[in-house]
């Protein structure tokens, strides 16, 4: 991952590209609701200094992805994911420290995935919760 956020050989910017090419594509379809840019991203050697690479290393990252594809669609919802490492290693461990992205103001969706660590460590899950 560290090589993805340094964007060796191109593979971030040829990331960015791909998720460009959908958006063009997909910005008129009517089942659309918006984009999950990366499924709890590992920010590499940077990824239990939560705030760092919150600020240093997926904050720059979302900023160019999210301003390139607003180029294409100028309506969806972004969803960004925080550090990995706050969801699953640190059961919830929130706020994160991302960013607001000014090109897609009022069209961010924090979207943490929030892993509950009795289910995760024992498997089982005891039906027990309401929706009340």
């Amino acid at each position: 991952m560290d090589n993805f956020f340094a964007d060796k050989q191109g593979i971030q910017t040829s990331f960015i590209e791909a998720w460009a090419h959908v958006a063009a594509r997909f910005k008129d379809h009517p089942a659309l609701i918006g984009y999950d840019l990366l499924n709890e991203p590992y920010p590499g050697s940077t990824a239990f200094n939560l705030n760092a690479a919150d600020e240093n290393v997926l904050n720059p990252f979302y900023a160019k992805l999210v301003k390139r594809m607003a180029q294409e669609d100028s309506h969806h919802l972004f969803f960004l994911e925080p550090n990995a490492v706050r969801t699953n290693a640190l059961a919830g461990s929130f706020p994160s420290a991302l960013a607001e992205i000014a090109e897609a103001k009022g069209r961010l969706v924090f979207s943490p995935h929030l892993y509950d660590p009795v289910v995760t460590s024992t498997g089982k899950y005891d039906g027990g919760a309401s929706a009340s």
